[in-house]
């Protein structure tokens, strides 16, 4: 086990709460689409908030849960696939905003996209495991409504944003990684993607097309591959370990969509007792799924000290990611 603590879990939530069927009745969509289709009743949208502000309530709360000031920190980490800027990085700007004053603890950005929490973790355990820091913050902060396209039914009501932190510690207690694994599939590297924006579709060489420059993803493209490559992924991911599904405590699943985690359930027969979701209240909020549904199942006491966790998901790309966690 590469021993590790989460000693705090933090939330930042946008002040504006959208109801379902608020939003049906604004753009069109018929009346009980979103829970029928998304399973998401409400979510949260960003309108004045960015994306550091968000980051930043995150941390402050997930620093008030582990009792520590930025001082006790050596690394902060922006784990999330949304950024307030190409340039600079976001985790500068989460770091601007915290406004710590004289503080030079470094900072770096990992983009995973959906997977980005549980990917920051894995790379921070090693950090902490080598001797090189002590104490690391970890912030995925997301912004999904204003990329999306409100055409597209199923991913406009999919998606809501969020942010969650986690403050992960050195100990000698018996807890941490028990184990951790990442593959992706280049065959899936297009199902989800943002078509213009970048420097292959560059701005000034296409008109504006709010739906070219808006997120895109194929569903069904998605739990195809998601269900041919799953079973042999979750396989390999406890080989060696002794353990298999059964013997988790929870399991904190990315809140892809209602379709994917009823498959997932059902194809790994699964109790719904045994997995905590968020999906019905916060939407997907991409790589802050994972963390803000293991904050939400932390404070409503389904998880204890010694539990033994299973995070796991998907992103673009395509990629499967999963990590056993004694907590």
């Amino acid at each position: 086990m590469r021993k590790v603590k989460i000693t705090g879990l933090g939330l930042g939530i946008p002040a504006k709460k959208v109801s379902s069927e608020e939003l049906e009745e604004k753009y069109g969509i018929p009346a009980g689409f979103s829970e029928k289709y998304s399973g998401v009743s409400s979510r949260y949208f960003a309108e004045t908030e960015s994306c550091a502000q968000l980051g930043a309530l995150a941390l402050h709360d997930a620093m008030r849960d582990a009792g520590i000031t930025c001082s006790d920190l050596d690394l902060l980490i922006s784990a999330a696939g949304s950024y307030d800027h190409p340039i600079p990085h976001q985790s500068a700007l989460l770091k601007k905003e915290m406004n710590w004053g004289p503080n030079t603890i470094p900072v770096f950005d990992i983009d995973a996209t959906c997977l980005s929490f549980v990917t920051a973790l894995d790379v921070a355990t090693d950090l902490i495991g080598s001797g090189r820091y002590r104490r690391i913050a970890i912030v995925s902060s997301e912004i999904a409504s204003r990329t999306a396209n409100p055409h597209a039914f199923e991913t406009f009501t999919l998606f809501g944003d969020g942010a969650a932190a986690a403050i992960i510690e050195a100990t000698e207690e018996d807890c941490g990684i028990l184990t951790s694994r990442f593959e992706t599939w280049e065959e899936g590297a297009l199902h989800t993607i943002f078509p213009g924006g970048g420097l292959k579709n560059f701005y000034r060489d296409h008109p504006y097309d709010p739906v070219f420059f808006s997120f895109h993803m194929d569903g069904m493209k998605l739990l195809k591959l998601a269900r041919k490559t799953l079973p042999a992924f979750v396989e390999h991911l406890f080989q060696g370990t002794g353990l298999q599904m059964a013997d988790m405590d929870l399991i904190i699943p990315h809140q892809a969509s209602k379709a994917g985690l009823a498959l997932f359930r059902a194809d790994f027969n699964l109790p719904e007792s045994q997995l905590h979701n968020t999906l019905d209240t916060f939407g997907n909020c991409i790589a802050a799924s994972i963390p803000i549904t293991l904050c939400d199942a932390v404070r409503k006491g389904r998880v204890e000290r010694g539990d033994t966790l299973l995070l796991i998901g998907s992103a673009a790309g395509f990629t499967l990611g999963g990590m056993v966690l004694k907590y």
